[in-house]
């Protein structure tokens, strides 16, 4: 579900990102001690999972009872969770190659975005794919009830 409406309606702030959008494949680097092994994750933790990302907001300040589980160089929450309720990413792991490279042209032809922002987007993407077996996984285990225990 949308990390920001999430966010937002359980009491947290949102807003334009301070340090810009983006528009690419990037790593988010996951909060291993906010993790408990064999819960939704599995028994492996990774460091950092590759995720699509396309936005200009963010979240600023979480809600109460919100934990975050992963973060990047550029957003201080990329992924957190409220309890055993909501699990919320910022990227966008139902996203492929295809999918960003289509949303890529579209928002170029708008005039929206340059150029030159449109192929370093696309760059991302030339020796790697997002992890999105692993987030699958990540998000079916969430929705089954296999959560860290409090």
């Amino acid at each position: 579900m949308s990390i920001k409406i999430i966010a937002r309606v359980r009491g947290g702030t949102v807003g334009r990102a301070r340090k810009g959008p983006e528009l690419k494949l990037a790593d988010i680097t996951i909060v291993k001690d906010a993790i408990t092994p064999g819960s939704y994750f599995g028994n492996e933790i990774p460091d950092s999972l590759a995720i699509i990302k396309l936005h200009q907001d963010e979240v600023l300040v979480l809600p109460e009872t919100a934990k975050v589980l992963a973060y990047s160089d550029k957003y201080e929450v990329e992924m957190f969770t409220i309890e055993d309720h909501f699990f919320c990413i910022q990227g966008h792991p139902e996203y492929n190659r295809d999918i960003l490279f289509e949303i890529v042209d579209r928002v170029l032809r708008l005039g929206y975005i340059t150029q030159e922002m449109a192929d370093s987007a696309k760059a991302t993407l030339e020796n790697r794919g997002a992890d999105r077996k692993l987030l699958e996984t990540i998000c079916k285990n969430f929705l089954k009830g296999r959560v860290p225990a409090n």
